[in-house]
C-alpha cells in the first residue's frame, strides 16, 4: 500500500492524501473529498478554504484530474466545445502547471528510488564509505 500511496502523489500530487483527511474534519466522505467544491469556501476552526487548496495543491482537485485523465476522447470534445477561448486557456495553463509539478514529483521519486537501491538513507550527499 506504501507504494500505491506514492503513486498517488507523485501523480496527483499531497492533493490526494490531504483532501479526504480535511474533507473528515469537515463531515465530507467519500470520493467528493477530493472536490475543491465539496470542502467549506471560507475556512473556520483552522481548516483550509478552497482558495487555500488551490494556492497549495495547485488549481486542478485530483477529482478533475482523474477524470481528465480517465474520461473518453468523445467526452472531451464534446466539453472542450462548451468552453470559451478564456476558459479554455485557464484549463490549459492549469494541467501545464499540473504537468510541470507532476515531473518535479517525479524526478524526486526517482531520486528517493536511486538513493534506496544504493542502500544511502536520505537525499544527503553519500561518503566514501557508504557507496
Amino acid at each position: 500500500a506504501p507504494h500505491d500511496v506514492a503513486r498517488a502523489v507523485t501523480l496527483f500530487g499531497a492533493g490526494v492524501v490531504v483532501l479526504p483527511l480535511l474533507g473528515r474534519v469537515s463531515g465530507i466522505d467519500g470520493k467528493e473529498s477530493l472536490e475543491y467544491s465539496s470542502h467549506p469556501q471560507r475556512a473556520s476552526g483552522g481548516l483550509m478554504d478552497r482558495l487555500d487548496l488551490e494556492l497549495k495543491f495547485g488549481s486542478l482537485d485530483p477529482h478533475r484530474l482523474i477524470s481528465e485523465l480517465t474520461g473518453t476522447k468523445e467526452a472531451l470534445e464534446k466539453r472542450l466545445q462548451s468552453l470559451g477561448n478564456d476558459e479554455l486557456q485557464e484549463e490549459v495553463l492549469a494541467l501545464q502547471d499540473w504537468r510541470e509539478k507532476a515531473m518535479g514529483r517525479l524526478k524526486t521519486l526517482e531520486k528517493r528510488a536511486a538513493w534506496a537501491f544504493l542502500g544511502v538513507a536520505g537525499e544527503g550527499v553519500a561518503s566514501q564509505a557508504e557507496i
